[in-house]
């Protein structure tokens, strides 16, 4: 049971179905508690490091913390997406069928509007799509 500084709880135990290799949660988790759980259960520590009260954080921990950084704002940037354009901040539903086929309504939904963008409509009504910053062309 891991729980972040406000005191909420998180159970990796509930979800008996998947248990993570790794783990990577940002600094409201960082505790040693927190740290002993994950090696108790074989699961790799992601938690970002803090500075504790009178001392800085070493060059290894901000390296180690801005390449946990760099993975997890992609997942990030689709969590806030799904929140703020979809309105999934809470299920519309009960029962665990329900709320999934909410969940992947909401991620195809998802999936659609990062196509929309790759997509470029042209003068010439030819479309335009954008792949890694190069076009190509459908008619």
């Amino acid at each position: 049971m891991l729980s972040d500084d406000t005191g909420n709880k998180f159970s990796i135990d509930s979800a008996a179905y998947f248990t993570p290799k790794f783990l990577q949660t940002d600094k409201g988790y960082s505790s040693e508690a927190n740290r002993e759980f994950l090696k108790i259960n074989n699961i790799g520590n992601g938690i970002m490091d803090t500075a504790k009260r009178n001392t800085k954080l070493t060059f290894k921990q901000l390296y180690r913390n801005k390449r946990i950084s760099k993975t997890r704002y992609i997942v990030e940037r689709t969590n806030a997406t799904t929140k703020n354009i979809f309105g999934f901040t809470r299920s519309k539903y009960i029962g665990i069928a329900k709320v999934k086929t909410q969940a992947l309504l909401v991620a195809i939904a998802h999936n659609l509007l990062k196509a929309a963008n790759k997509i470029i409509l042209t003068q010439d009504r030819s479309i335009q799509i954008l792949r890694n910053r190069q076009i190509s062309w459908v008619f």
